[in-house]
């Protein structure tokens, strides 16, 4: 917990400066309340600083030092400008103690939550590895070769290379998912005080919302619950959905006033000119970095930001360059991995001695969206379709959960546009688009929750969202009841905080004794030193997760045509085949 708790911190301190600059940088200003503009920055922040170190995996391995020396680069060229680091200081002055106790009250409450042990298959399977090899080796040529899990390149594994030094061994695998849960927790409790203080705005209760609905999967279902507690991007492209939502409504709603009037003062005409829908297209393309399943958060991304922009080339030249700019890292790293920027789509696959060929990617492929034969031949007297969809809901509880919201988003959408003034809330209609193009894509992909919870829970959010901006917004009865809670002492706060604190870390089945400092490592395999060739690796007993194994462990046997790309150089130099 301890150490989570560290690199927590290290990381919200940097991803908060290095989206201060993005902000100056593009005059965003309509995140006007100190609250939201210290989130949409960390969020953007985040987002930047997992695709620069994805470049910098491709030139070196992303070891401890140069993950911290990154940091300290982006951070101190963002605080070298003056009007960016006034405007810090200003925001960080605003943070009463009384808002340092309930973060470090919601910190605690994430990190009890992860502080366990990763069970999360695809971790055994390829997620523990690609980040073993990124801290120490970086991009190696061939590496899908051993195993084209290692084909599935993120950028969220290159952010979390450094931050899984050696000496800890696996203890720390689920440390970003855990940061994750602390942002977003952290973000629900900054729109719950604006919803305390009725100065709240209908993006404020799309977090509460988007927060309640998704939360409680994560926590109390075994099978999410165990993609929390892992390195998975399948987690960030959830949340990022529901930040791109919130950033929609946030960039198209009437500001309430600026909270810090030196805001206008520093947006120099000199510097670049795109709308605010810049924001939401820089997080877009960061979910597509961590995960392909975040494609259609860009599709309606880049269709909103050009719609902003049609009227203004430079603007649209600007948007397409940031776009294709983020983007690069993860094509070159998946060409040098494996030969395929987008595996397993075999679109744009290279021929070269270390690249997979493009029947693997294909195979891999059909293995995630053919999930129509995922299951046995059905009876000759029975319709096909039918068939297959009542053995699909029977997989799991929650593939039963997918189909309703996937049926109520008809009456729902139906709803909204009967009785929302649709000129007015226009930023509706786009995440109608974002929910239904994202439920499109994961039923013809692979119909499985974990990819898509984001896009099924868009629509009931933003209907709660929009009764309770309506209804609350000329009653105050929810002030008379949970106002006096946002106004106590510092020392009641405290107290109630650090005894919820202490009651719930008692029912989250954590061991001080073993987890207060660093987690449990993962689970242990037993392994065979093994020799193809002049390529020696480690290969499991009885199974095929290499889990925490030292590398290069392979889940199953190495074919005769796997050799080093350069024997002098060893196992950093890559594999190809021959």
């Amino acid at each position: 917990m301890l150490y989570f708790l560290l690199v927590w911190g290290l990381l919200l301190g940097a991803s908060f400066v290095t989206g201060m600059g993005c902000l100056y940088l593009f005059k965003i200003d309509s995140f006007s309340r100190s609250g939201h503009r210290f989130l949409v920055s960390s969020w953007l922040g985040l987002v930047i600083l997992a695709n620069i170190f994805f470049a910098i995996a491709l030139l070196i391995p992303l070891s401890p030092v140069i993950g911290i020396l990154i940091l300290g680069v982006c951070v101190g060229f963002v605080v070298r400008i003056s009007s960016i680091r006034n405007e810090i200081t200003n925001i960080l002055l605003k943070i009463s103690d009384r808002w340092l106790l309930i973060g470090a009250a919601v910190a605690l409450l994430a990190a009890s939550l992860v502080s366990k042990q990763v069970t999360w298959f695809d971790t055994g399977l390829y997620h523990f590895g690609s980040i073993r090899w990124i801290a120490n080796y970086g991009a190696v040529p061939g590496v899908a070769l051993l195993n084209n899990g290692f084909a599935f390149v993120s950028s969220w594994f290159a952010l979390a290379a450094p931050f899984n030094p050696d000496f800890l061994g696996s203890r720390s695998t689920a440390v970003l998912n855990g940061y994750l849960l602390f942002l977003f927790l952290l973000q629900g409790s900054v729109s719950g005080h604006y919803i305390l203080t009725r100065v709240a705005k209908k993006s404020d209760w799309f977090v509460v919302i988007y927060l309640f609905l998704t939360l409680p999967l994560f926590v109390f279902t075994p099978f999410l619950s165990a993609v929390l507690i892992s390195p998975s991007p399948d987690l960030p492209v959830i949340l990022m959905t529901g930040v791109v939502a919130w950033t929609i409504l946030q960039t198209s709603e009437k500001p309430l006033g600026h909270s810090n009037k030196t805001i206008g003062e520093v947006l120099e005409k000199s510097r670049l000119t795109p709308t605010h829908a810049i924001v939401p297209l820089i997080l877009a393309v960061g979910a597509v970095t961590f995960k392909l399943n975040g494609l259609p958060i860009l599709g309606v991304c880049a269709l909103y930001y050009g719609f902003k922009n049609w009227h203004q080339p430079v603007s649209l030249a600007i948007g397409t360059g940031i776009t294709l700019l983020l983007l690069s890292p993860m094509v070159f790293f998946g060409i040098v991995t494996s030969g395929c920027p987008l595996y397993p789509s075999s679109w744009m696959c290279v021929s070269a001695p270390w690249a997979l060929s493009t029947q693997q990617a294909d195979n891999a492929l059909a293995r995630i969206n053919g999930w129509q034969n995922w299951f046995v031949p059905p009876p000759t007297d029975t319709n096909v379709w039918l068939w297959k969809l009542n053995q699909w809901l029977q997989l799991s509880h929650l593939n039963k959960v997918m189909l309703l919201l996937a049926i109520v988003a008809v009456p729902i959408i139906i709803w909204i546009l009967w009785k929302t003034n649709i000129r007015k809330n226009a930023a509706d209609l786009w995440l109608i688009a974002l929910s239904l193009l994202g439920m499109v894509f994961i039923f013809s992909q692979a119909p499985l929750i974990r990819f898509g919870l984001g896009y099924f829970v868009l629509l009931p959010t933003l209907v709660l969202s929009t009764l309770c901006t309506q209804i609350f917004s000329s009653s105050r009865c929810i002030c008379r009841v949970l106002q006096p809670i946002d106004k106590l002492p510092k020392a009641a706060t405290f107290s109630v905080l650090f005894m919820a604190s202490l009651t719930f870390l008692g029912f989250s089945g954590v061991n001080f004794s073993h987890q207060f400092f660093i987690p449990p490592e993962l689970p242990q395999v037993t392994v065979n030193l093994v020799k193809v060739n002049d390529v020696d690796y480690f290969l499991p007993e009885n199974t095929n997760k290499c889990w925490g194994s030292a590398i290069p462990c392979v889940p199953k046997q190495l074919g005769n045509d796997i050799w080093l790309r350069n024997p002098e150089r060893g196992i950093a130099a890559g594999f190809i085949r021959k």
